[in-house]
């Protein structure tokens, strides 16, 4: 099982009040599991940084960016010695994409079961998938909001991992159908001949991550509200079709003339 660690902060993932453990990257639940989110391939590594490790680095490119650190100064920042970090690690962009991996893959993990908490507890369909959405999308950007290189992380990461972040956006588009599926199943939404399962997980995830790109920028504590619009709006409809004019005129006519 998950093991608790000493960064508060880093454990507050929940807008529904559920507490959720850490997800080490070697201690995914079965597949079989629709609210299970697999290990990528890109972690079949032989030498794996342990949590503590990958929450020190992240918070070492938190507060000194990307560009201007070197090995050295990415050993000094997390507290251990360059021959330590070179023993996982053979470049700075080798550490940042490791990083990045971690932090999608383990923000993944917690929010399907964060979203699993929930669904047990008999929670709606759009409570389950905003809470999903939040912890997998919403909980990093409040803690990139406050860094000075926030801009700076955002495009040195769409540079060296797109690789790494389409991969992980495939996988959990897939765990997300599932939950959709399941939900369906135990009758918490009707899906319309229309629209796949697949369909809607990827509509939600294109809203979540449009969110945490939109310009100007959405303030960190409206991310909550912002995706349960999402949720609604997608799953329910923020809209009505409307009658187009000729069938609108049509019907006020008919409706005349049962009055007259």
């Amino acid at each position: 099982m998950a093991r608790s660690i000493k960064f508060s902060n880093y454990n507050k993932m929940s807008i529904m009040g559920i507490a959720v453990q850490p997800a080490l990257w070697c201690e995914f639940p079965a597949a079989a599991n629709c609210f299970a989110h697999p290990p990528m391939r890109w972690f079949d590594m032989d030498r794996k940084p342990s949590l503590e490790i990958q929450l020190r680095l992240r918070r070492a490119f938190l507060a000194h960016g990307f560009r201007e650190l070197t090995m050295g100064g990415i050993a000094q920042a997390c507290g251990f010695t360059r021959r330590n970090l070179y023993f996982y690690f053979s470049s700075k962009e080798e550490v940042f994409r490791s990083s990045v991996a971690f932090l999608n893959e383990d923000n993944a993990a917690r929010a399907l079961a964060a979203g699993r908490a929930l669904f047990e507890k008999g929670a709606s369909a759009t409570d389950v998938l905003t809470e999903i959405l939040y912890v997998r999308y919403g909980v990093f950007r409040r803690e990139l909001s406050v860094s000075p290189h926030a801009v700076e992380l955002n495009t040195e990461a769409f540079r060296l991992c797109r690789d790494i972040m389409n991969e992980t956006a495939a996988s959990f588009a897939k765990a997300v159908a599932g939950v959709i599926g399941e939900l369906a199943r135990d009758g918490r939404l009707s899906l319309r001949e229309e629209f796949t399962a697949a369909q809607i997980a990827q509509m939600l995830l294109d809203g979540a991550r449009g969110t945490n790109q939109s310009l100007p920028p959405v303030a960190a504590s409206a991310l909550p509200r912002r995706y349960r619009m999402i949720c609604q709006a997608i799953l329910h409809g923020a809209t009505a079709p409307v009658a187009s004019a000729g069938t609108r005129e049509t019907a006020m006519t008919s409706t005349r003339t049962r009055s007259g």
